[in-house]
């Protein structure tokens, strides 16, 4: 007889409240505690020794450890949790810790990630490991827990950090906009993502090596403009 199909391909809440044990090569393996918003762009990781903040709707990340705190830019745009399930093949059944997974598998250039579900609920991730190289870090989900939504007090900037020290915040540019560009003696209008600095003569840099000297948010043509 034909072989049995292979299961559904899994879909997971990117917005969850989980309880992982981390472990990557040559490092004890460690707790976390896991507040993943997606729908508002950050996430909180806690450990015991200490605690990350990822404000993406900042474009910052605060960790804070030992009553300290240090800054440090992040993209403008979070990242998808299982954004590999996308390509993902499946690759065949196991058991863990005396549940059947499920086993899916995805090469993304170099990083090769395996992502074991539960054969009985395939919403639930039990481990996932990721290999590149001679590299392996495996996150164990010991609880996992899809949510709409979290509550914002779980990601208020610390008091600890209102006065941390480095570069400003950078400017909120919107996605979509309108600038008028001269570069090698010519004129052209030009949409970019959040690529633009301004200078303190507020004459903009751009990543083709001229200058905006015109510059304004466009929403009405969105999708023509949209990079």
């Amino acid at each position: 007889p034909p072989p049995p199909p292979p299961p559904t391909r899994p879909v997971l809440s990117e917005t969850f409240e989980a309880y992982i044990l981390y472990n990557i090569t040559g490092q004890p393996t460690q707790n976390q505690s896991v507040l993943r918003d997606f729908n508002s762009q950050k996430q909180l990781t806690a450990t015991p020794s200490q605690e990350v903040l990822e404000r993406y709707d900042l474009g910052y990340a605060y960790t804070i450890a030992n009553k300290t705190c240090t800054r440090s830019f992040i993209p403008l745009t979070m990242p998808a949790y299982w954004s590999f399930l996308s390509s993902a093949s499946f690759i065949g059944h196991s058991m863990h810790a005396n549940i059947s997974v499920d086993l899916w598998n995805s090469v993304l250039g170099t990083v090769t990630v395996t992502l074991a579900v539960r054969t009985d609920n395939s919403s639930v991730p039990v481990y996932l490991d990721t290999f590149q190289g001679t590299i392996r870090s495996t996150s164990v989900f010991e609880s996992f827990q899809p949510v709409q939504c979290l509550e914002a007090y779980h990601f208020e900037v610390p008091a600890v950090c209102s006065n941390v020290s480095g570069v400003r915040l950078p400017p909120r540019l919107p996605t979509v906009y309108l600038a008028e560009l001269e570069m090698d003696g010519g004129m052209c209008f030009c949409g970019r993502r959040h690529s633009i600095s301004p200078l303190a003569s507020q004459i903009y840099p751009s990543s083709g090596g001229g200058f905006f000297f015109f510059w304004k948010p466009f929403k009405h043509r969105a999708k023509e403009f949209a990079l």
